[in-house]
């Protein structure tokens, strides 16, 4: 792929494009033109601006360029055994035990078994993995992610667009009012380093 020349890019920032270049083929939906179109287009706008730094005013207080020094490579997919009890240590009984419509992301997927995907899907609502969705690529998936990616002046929206594997996605029925909140539950696992690059629709 022909990236735009940059004068100067650190070792991170060149991590990232070595890692779209490397995974690209292999990312979900990357079978589907519009898809992979998407993640074309969003790896460009971050090849163009490159990481944020502080004269950004946006960024000023958080000079990613800076800090941001190594890049792991993505974190190889496999299901990290989460019982109910273990969700339960893991964010205390109060917080496991919220009224609110749960949705579980472990390790950067999306884990149904433990999330209330039926009682969503009974108020109106589907819950499908991000990676599934792209696969897939159903219809109200492309238009919400063609209506807010890749941002042209983001390029952490955009790096994530280009590299983004789980996740969850939703889709609402027309006119649906939920009767309480969504709680997003996001684990990682005990692993050694590595890039999980989730999204959530």
């Amino acid at each position: 792929m022909d990236l735009p020349v940059q004068q100067f890019r650190t070792k991170a920032e060149q991590a990232y494009f070595d890692m779209f270049e490397a995974v690209a083929k292999a990312l979900p939906g990357a079978r589907d033109a519009a898809v992979a179109d998407l993640r074309e287009k969003a790896i460009r706008a971050y090849a163009r601006l490159g990481l944020p730094h502080r004269r950004i005013e946006q960024w000023k207080y958080t000079d990613l360029r800076a800090r941001l020094t190594d890049v792991h490579p993505l974190l190889e997919p496999g299901e990290l055994a989460v019982s109910e009890a273990g969700l339960e240590r893991a964010l205390g009984r109060e917080i496991a035990r919220l009224p609110a419509y749960r949705l579980v992301v472990v390790e950067g997927d999306f884990r149904p078994d433990l999330s209330d995907v039926a009682r969503l899907k009974a108020a109106g609502i589907e819950a499908v993995s991000l990676g599934q969705a792209l696969e897939t690529s159903p219809a109200w998936l492309a238009a919400t992610l063609a209506a807010v990616n890749p941002r042209e002046d983001d390029p952490v929206l955009a790096l994530n667009t280009a590299l983004m594997t789980g996740g969850v996605a939703l889709h609402l029925g027309d006119g649906v009012n939920l009767d309480k909140p969504i709680h997003l539950v996001q684990l990682d696992g005990k692993g050694g380093p590595a890039s999980m690059i989730t999204r959530n629709l």
